[in-house]
């Protein structure tokens, strides 16, 4: 007959009960099923389940078909998520797609170099708009967040020191919290002469150039930047790798652009 396992010690047969029992020796339970109306496991105590090597006491593999967790699941220090040792296998992370189901929206790739994968790849997506896919999210809780708060991704760099320290950032920063007035911009850091600057940043209608610098001539590449040719007086600075030379131009062969909201006319010369 069927024998049950309760918490409070003891064994049961046939609605009868038995005293707490201890086997010496292997328990073996051919094909059928171990039930218990309550296994508590005690952190800190000895009443916890372990599975361990008798030989020398190392921790084995639980396998099971699927891990539900009432509370949450919880790793000791330096402990690790691992997808299978096989070429590129995967091991995947999902979440409910509200009305359409359970979908896929991140994995830890095998591969020649593997990787973590954020992001979808089913019919639940639409196809004529943009899905979020990757939600960074960043917020003071009941306190109110004021102008310069942000949220921030580091690169971080090794060097020729192997010293890995940030080299470069992309944060987004509350520059005006006023709620209903909001605005905010898109900064990037970049570390020159071993100190970070923010000398770039992106607004809703504008991408700005914040530092002072002198560009000169320069290979393969075209630069674009901020100059101060006189106090208060900053302006566009450009590097090419054509040579500059003055010339006589036709005054009505123009280019008209808009400067501080006013027009103006940049003589053009046919090449």
């Amino acid at each position: 007959m069927p024998l049950s396992l309760f918490d409070s010690g003891g064994l049961s047969e046939m609605g009868g009960s038995l005293p707490a029992t201890t086997f010496n020796g292997d328990l073996t339970i051919g094909a059928n099923k171990i039930k218990t109306t309550n296994l508590l496991l005690k952190e800190g105590t000895a009443d916890i389940l372990y599975l361990k090597n008798a030989a020398d006491s190392t921790f084995k593999d639980l396998y099971v078909g699927r891990l539900i967790a009432a509370t949450g699941i919880s790793f000791d220090n330096a402990k690790y998520i691992t997808a299978p040792n096989t070429d590129n296998n995967y091991t995947f992370i999902s979440a409910r797609d509200n009305g359409v189901g359970v979908v896929e929206i991140a994995r830890l790739q095998g591969a020649a170099d593997p990787y973590f994968q954020i992001g979808r790849d089913d019919t639940g997506v639409a196809t004529n708009s943009v899905t979020d896919m990757l939600v960074l999210q960043a917020g003071a809780g009941t306190n109110n967040e004021a102008a310069g708060f942000g949220l921030g991704i580091s690169f971080k760099l090794g060097n020729a020191a192997s010293e890995v320290e940030e080299r470069a950032s992309i944060d987004a920063v509350l520059a005006g919290a006023t709620d209903g007035s909001e605005w905010a911009r898109i900064q990037f850091g970049v570390m020159t002469s071993g100190v970070m600057t923010y000398n770039f940043s992106l607004l809703s209608s504008a991408f700005v150039v914040a530092a002072n610098v002198s560009l000169p001539a320069v290979v393969d590449q075209v630069q674009i930047g901020a100059y101060d040719i006189g106090a208060g007086r900053r302006t566009l600075a450009l590097a090419t790798e054509e040579a500059i030379a003055a010339e006589t131009i036709t005054p009505d062969k123009t280019l008209t652009v808009r400067i501080n909201g006013a027009n103006y006319k940049i003589p053009l010369l046919a090449v």
